[in-house]
């Protein structure tokens, strides 16, 4: 089970999958108009865990910035007995992450999204209650505990670790410099421009009395104009 706004990183795979046979659904979020737009309906979520293995949800929206209440949602997962993934990769670097405070199985994230090299991710794979095991990525060695075979990228890993260091030691003075900038120019884009239209959840939105949308992100449309 995933969401129908996912990356194309989790949306693939699941087409692969489907091809394959497994049953897979993707749930719908609030339309384009509505304050929370992109947010999970969670009801809808609740109709499809008693048949779920796995649900994937991202933290954050990497194209409109809907943060999703993941924390709501892998309750829901676990109290029907699903493992939860979760897509960091938008959110990593621009929020505090705790992956024991949202209680997600599996999560994913990359380095170039927080100014790190490029080439190198990671993924966080829960250990106990429960236990998650995995088949590997790639076969052909013992590399990342048998779970992906290759010699690993060293300055990479040292890079991708020296830009969380960097990121944390930021917060929350950049994210806050970030989201002024980002309502100037949407306060410009709106005088300046007829019809203009923002997509996602507005800008000031909260939900459970935190910010819904990543102050780093603005996403627009404009009417009539071919993209």
């Amino acid at each position: 089970v995933s969401v129908a706004t996912e990356h194309e990183a989790v949306l693939e795979p699941l087409r692969d999958l489907a091809k394959q046979g497994v049953a897979t659904e993707l749930l719908p979020v609030r339309p384009h108009g509505d304050p929370a737009a992109g947010l999970l309906e969670l009801d809808a979520l609740r109709e499809a865990l008693p048949d779920a293995a796995l649900v994937s949800v991202m933290l954050a929206n990497n194209e409109i910035g809907v943060i999703q209440p993941i924390r709501q949602i892998a309750e829901l997962c676990h109290n029907a007995g699903a493992l939860l993934h979760c897509d960091a990769t938008q959110a990593v670097g621009q929020l505090r992450v705790s992956v024991a405070e949202l209680g997600v199985d599996l999560m994913s994230f990359t380095a170039h999204k927080l100014h790190g090299p490029k080439g190198v991710g990671a993924l966080y794979v829960r250990r106990r209650d429960p236990i998650v095991r995995l088949d590997p990525q790639i076969v052909g060695g013992g590399q990342e505990r048998g779970r992906r075979s290759g010699t690993l990228n060293t300055p990479g890993i040292v890079g991708f670790a020296k830009a969380i260091e960097l990121c944390a030691a930021a917060r929350p003075a950049e994210p806050e410099r970030l989201t002024r900038l980002r309502d100037e120019i949407w306060g410009g884009l709106r005088t300046r421009i007829d019809g203009v239209q923002l997509v996602g959840p507005a800008l000031d939105a909260t939900h459970d009395g935190a910010p819904l949308r990543l102050g780093n992100n603005l996403c627009f449309a404009l009417p009539g104009v071919d993209g």
